[in-house]
Formats: C-alpha cells, structure tokens, sequence
C-alpha cells in the first residue's frame, strides 16, 4: 500500500527568508518541502546583521561576504556619501555644516551601539520573541539585562526626527526612507535602529552567491523542492493545516506550513480563518543604457530624496550600463525621469518596469507591527500555519530581516516529534561558536 509522503515542514512561496528557513531547518534534520518558482535576482542592497553572519557560519558560505560598497543620500541641498573608507564625521559637516553635522553623528552613532544591542537581545532570544505571555516575559527580561527599554523602539521614528531641522531633518528623513523604502511616519526607532547599523557593519552579503549556498545546502540536506504551478491546492482540517496535492505526484502531509510569500500563494489560502498583515509591495524599474553618462561622484548606489521613497543601483548588464531603481509608489516614466534628475542630469535614457508592479496598499490599511514590540511580530496565521515572508513582516530589512525571521522559525520549528523546541539552536551552536 502506498502511503503519502510526510514532511515536517512544507514552504509555499520562494522569498528569500522562506529559502533561508528552509536551509537551516533541512540541515537540522527536517524533512522539507519548498514550493516555489525559480529565483529572479534583483540588484539588492544586501547588508549583513548578526544573525546573517551566523546563518553563514552554520552553512559554511562565510565566502559570501564582500567589502561594503559606498551608498549616497542626495537630498536638495546635500550629496552625503556614506562608506566605511570616508570618515562620516567630515561628510556631514561639510554638507550640513559643524554644529548640525555634529548633530546628527551623534545621533547615528547612538542609533548604531544601540542596535548593536538589539542584536544581541535578538540573538539571546533565539530569534524574535514568540506569541504568548512566556515568549514576551522573557524578551522584556533579556532587553533589561541589555539595558534597552523596548517601549522607546516602538516610538514613531519621524517624532525622534523633530529634533532636526533644515538640511538635518531632510537628511536623516531621507535615509532612512531609502533604506527601508518605506515613509517615515511608518518607521519605528527599533526599525530605523537596525537598519543602520546593518547598513554601516564592515561586510556586504553578495546576494548571489549566498542564493547559489541556500540552494546547495538545502539539496545536500535532502530537501525536497517542486515548482508553484505543481502545487494543485492545500489542504485544511478546520483552521489546520494537514497538507496538500503536487500535480502529478499525488497528495503529501505536513506537520507545518510556512508561508514563505503570500503576494503569490494568497489564493490557495481559505478566505475565512486567516489574518493577514498588509506590508508594501515594491514597484521596480530600469532604465536604458547609461554607459558613459554617469559622473565620477556617483556612487553605485542612491538614495534620492523625493516626496515618494527611492533608490536606485547602478550595475553592468553586458556591454550596457543600467539604474534599476525601487519605488513604493507606481510612478509614471515621466515622474521618475524627474526624480532622478539630481543623480543623472546630463543623462538621456528610457525608463521601463519591470516585475510585478504591485502599489502598496493605501497607509490607512497598513498593518503596523512593532520591532520587537509589545506583541510579537511572528504571528501563527492560523493552526500550524506561521507567516515566512519578511517582506511582511520587516519590510525594508532585507536579508537581515530574512535571516532573522528564518531563525526564529528554525529555533521554534526546528525539533521533531519527541525532540525539545531549542535543539536546533544547539546543533547548530558548533557550527556558529
């Protein structure tokens, strides 16, 4: 008799964190399904965290570390280049002046030890706190022992800003606004925290390479993968989760279900008995050729200050020169051509879009959840079913934001039937140190 195949865990959904999670909890002994469509690769601004550079030590990829590239931030009225090789102090007084330069550096230098903490706070966790009154008890005893107060993080970033005026205020608005892609009055200082000091760390992640390690390690471990047009549908008991049909292939079982990118697989889900998080949906385009419009002070990547957040990288595409540029609004070509204009002045170029050009949802149906909160932001969806999509839940964040959130998964997750909750931390423990 033919029996169904069981998996510990099935991953609908190929977002970055879904594979990370996927990775590691392979490598932990579990039995893993991953649904989804062939990975496509964006010019990313990869940086690294702590729990990126352990994932990698666990994975054996610390190859996949590069030198951190420059990034700029042009606002009106200031050009400010931000590089490990150019002292941030002298970058800042010159374009905003001593008094308010220093103003500023001080403040990001506070944000930078501060999320230095909230990383260790994060690591002794074992990841983000969990659901339940346990789970918030002990992050609010770790941030104590950290001497973080967790009620300050969850302060609206932009009220932190009104200490700042004139080219101060717009500066910082638009950096942060860049880094996260996201508007400031959704920011908050927990979030603005660990997005800059993951953007001045001494490492880059090289995207690729890590994506080509997540792959390899994740069929050395035996994981199972099939593409999301194989997915027929998903089976639900109630509210549960209990498994699913591959087209051709027959009916599986699972333990869990992790979704790994809901803007995808939403429509195998039940209409009723879900709470979905709202998060916004990056607009992507490029433009043409550029191969020998570019100045010399421009770096490979930019933040342009403008009422709607925006960035753009430069990269080599054969013989052509192109912008792939990130937006959180859907602009017309027109409209971005003016935007950009601080960066490429004397550029003559075309601009198209490319991917799923999905607007964000209006802000008034933006979910907010707080980092680290006073509720947790991993949130079980329903029975066994736990969200994997970081872009949800950390929007802006990244591969920091996805590494964090699959090692949560893999601490909360990662033990079988029979084994405790925490084993996978301690297995891979020797790998990390």
């Amino acid at each position: 008799m033919k029996h169904d195949p069981e998996f510990d865990v099935a991953i609908v959904g190929n977002s970055l964190s879904a594979r990370i999670a996927a990775a590691l909890l392979a490598k932990n002994g579990q039995r893993i399904l991953l649904v989804g469509n062939p990975v496509r690769e964006e010019p990313g601004w990869s940086f690294s965290s702590v729990f990126i550079e352990n994932l990698l030590g666990a994975l054996g990829g610390r190859s996949c570390f590069v030198a951190p590239s420059a990034f700029q931030v042009i606002s009106p009225g200031s050009r400010v280049t931000i590089h490990s090789e150019r002292p941030l102090a002298n970058e800042l007084k010159r374009e905003l002046g001593a008094t308010a330069g220093h103003q500023v550096e001080t403040f990001l230098t506070g944000l930078q030890e501060r999320g230095q903490r909230i990383d260790q706070m994060f690591w002794a966790n074992q990841g983000l706190p969990w659901p339940g009154m346990k789970g918030r008890v002990r992050f609010r005893l770790i941030a104590i022992r950290e001497k973080t107060a967790v009620a300050e993080l969850n302060e609206p970033l932009h009220a932190m800003l009104t200490a700042f005026d004139g080219l101060s205020r717009e500066f910082l608005k638009n950096l942060f606004q860049g880094l996260s892609l996201r508007h400031e009055k959704f920011l908050t200082m927990g979030e603005a925290t660990l997005l800059w000091s993951q953007a001045v760390r001494p490492e880059n992640l090289c995207e690729k390479e890590f994506n080509l390690l997540l792959k390899k390690r994740f069929e050395q471990f035996h994981g199972r993968a099939e593409t999301l047009q194989s997915l027929e549908k998903l089976d639900f008991k109630g509210s549960g989760f209990i498994g699913g049909h591959i087209s051709g292939k027959g009916h599986f079982k699972a333990r869990s279900l992790l979704i790994g990118h809901l803007a995808t697989t939403r429509h195998l889900f039940p209409e009723k008995g879900f709470k979905w998080p709202a998060a916004p949906e990056v607009c992507q385009y490029r433009t043409s050729n550029l191969r020998g419009q570019l100045s010399d002070l421009l770096a490979g990547q930019v933040i342009i200050g403008a009422a709607t957040p925006l960035r753009l990288s430069i990269c080599e595409e054969g013989d052509a020169t192109i912008a792939a540029i990130s937006s959180v609004e859907r602009l017309q070509p027109q409209a971005l051509q003016n935007i950009l204009e601080p960066a490429l002045p004397f550029a003559s170029f075309l601009i198209t879009p490319t991917g799923n050009q999905v607007q964000s949802p209006p802000p008034e149906a933006m979910a907010r959840l707080p980092i680290p909160g006073g509720f947790p932001p991993v949130l079980p969806l329903a029975r066994k079913v736990f969200c994997a999509d970081s872009s949800l839940l950390f929007p802006g964040m990244g591969p920091a934001g996805g590494a964090l959130l699959a090692w949560t998964l893999l601490n909360r997750l990662g033990a079988g039937p029979g084994r405790e909750r925490n084993q996978a931390s301690r297995r891979l423990s020797d790998y990390t140190g």
